[in-house]
Order: structure tokens, then sequence, then C-alpha cells
């Protein structure tokens, strides 16, 4: 098996749609509706945070501005320039009354397409992180854990094989693959240039 993969196309395989309408009308505006140019599709404060919109399709839009009661902009989802920077100061003005945690209870069983936006230990405590085994105990660093592997393989799944070594714990071996002798390395260790 060979697993051949590129961050770079990674990163243009998310750019299809911008991708399409660039190659198929030869049209080089770099705008895109992702962009957060439109009020739909964006990121909002909130009380204690930010939340992300990305209420593309209208009914996830329509849906949005009646759970937050501003029915008055439901036709906006697109809105450009001056328009749009009026109605997500009128969305944020509304979201930052609350917690994520409130707004996500509040919209929960409504088709919105707004998430919470987790800052990296809420991400790490995050039960979807260790159901996909993107959190690795090795068990030699006490309660100290690892990022898994991203990619997933058929047929060859990644192993771990050892922990990270401790600080200096490979030292000794490192200095004499390196030409050093025993004395020198005696030294090097006396003088705390290495441990």
């Amino acid at each position: 098996q060979h697993c051949d993969i590129a961050m770079r196309d990674g990163v243009l395989a998310w750019q299809t749609g911008n991708a399409a309408r660039v190659l198929a009308t030869d049209d080089g505006d770099e705008g895109d509706i992702l962009s957060g140019e439109h009020p739909c599709y964006g990121v909002y404060r909130c009380a204690d945070g930010h939340l992300t919109v990305a209420a593309l399709e209208p009914k996830f839009w329509t849906e949005l501005t009646s759970v937050l009661d501003i029915p008055h902009l439901a036709d906006e989802a697109f809105a450009k320039g001056d328009a749009a920077a009026r109605v997500r100061t009128e969305i944020e003005a509304i979201l930052v009354r609350h917690t994520r945690a409130q707004w996500m209870d509040r919209l929960k069983g409504h088709d919105v397409c707004v998430e919470p936006v987790l800052t990296l230990a809420e991400v790490m405590a995050d039960p979807q992180t260790g159901e996909r085994g993107m959190l690795i105990d090795h068990g030699t660093t006490g309660d100290i854990d690892q990022v898994g592997f991203p990619i997933r393989f058929s047929r060859t799944p990644a192993q771990w094989r050892h922990a990270a070594p401790g600080h200096g714990e490979q030292g000794r071996q490192i200095l004499s693959e390196a030409g050093y002798d025993d004395a020198e390395i005696d030294a090097l260790i006396n003088e705390g240039i290495t441990r």
C-alpha cells in the first residue's frame, strides 16, 4: 500500500467551489462565499468566546434568523459591503448576550449550521478527539497524552512503538553516535552543557 499525501493538495481540495468558478469562467476574482464577506458565513462573538455560522443554504439562514427573532434579516444572508456590516452587527449584538453553551443549548434541534469555536484545550477534551484515536496514552509519562496520527491506513494503521524520550534521556547515545568518547561526554555533562 502507498499513501501519498500533500498538505497543498488537501488545501486545494477545500477550494473546489472556487476552483470550479475560476476554471469555468476565467474569473480571476478571489472573492468567495466562504471568505466571511457575507453574514451567513463567518465567526461571531458571544459572551464568552465565538460561534461559527455556516448557514449558506437558505433553509439554514431562515431558521437561524427565526431562532434569533430577527426574521427581517431572512433575505440578507448574502448581503455585501455596508449592508453586510449592518447585518453582522445586529446578529452579534444578540449573540453577545449569552455564552457559547447557552447558545448551543438554545440552538439544539434547530437546523442552523452553528458551532462553538473551541480552544485547543477544549478540542483535546472533546469526546470526538478520543473517539477518532487522536490522543495516545503511551503510559510512560504519567497522564500526558500525545496527539495521534491523523491519516488512517486500511491495511497498516499507525502504531506507537515508544514515547518521545525524556529530557536528556538519549543524550549520551546521540553524542556517542556523533563521535564523542565517554570522557568527552562526561566532561560535557559535568560542565552542564548537556544532560
